[in-house]
């Protein structure tokens, strides 16, 4: 499903907390890609410095990391890959965490 309702903590269904991901206990479903988790819950700290899509819009600080995916307290036009956030890397937030992914 690309349904947010059915694949994503975000805003709308989250009751305002993160949640504990666990692909073998979870009341959502997996994205068409038969992945969890991949939008919502947190935001996804990445290692890319942050540049705005416009090139005319100022960056607002040159070591500004980019963080993606949304999380539980966002909207649902920001739970995408293409949404993104500039966070100084010595900021802390509750709404930003990583994926890890174990594979077998």
């Amino acid at each position: 499903s690309d349904d947010p309702q059915k694949v994503a903590w975000y805003c709308k269904n989250s009751k305002g907390k993160a949640y504990i991901c666990d692909a073998s206990n979870t009341p959502l479903t997996c994205n068409a890609l038969n992945l969890y988790y991949m939008s919502g819950n947190v935001s996804e700290w990445t290692s890319s410095l942050c540049y705005p899509y416009n090139q005319e819009e100022a960056i607002p600080d040159d070591s500004a990391l980019a963080v993606r995916g949304g999380n539980y307290d966002s909207y649902e036009r920001e739970i995408t890959v293409f949404h993104r956030e500039p966070v100084n890397p010595n900021d802390k937030d509750a709404t930003i965490g990583l994926r890890l992914v174990i594979s077998k």
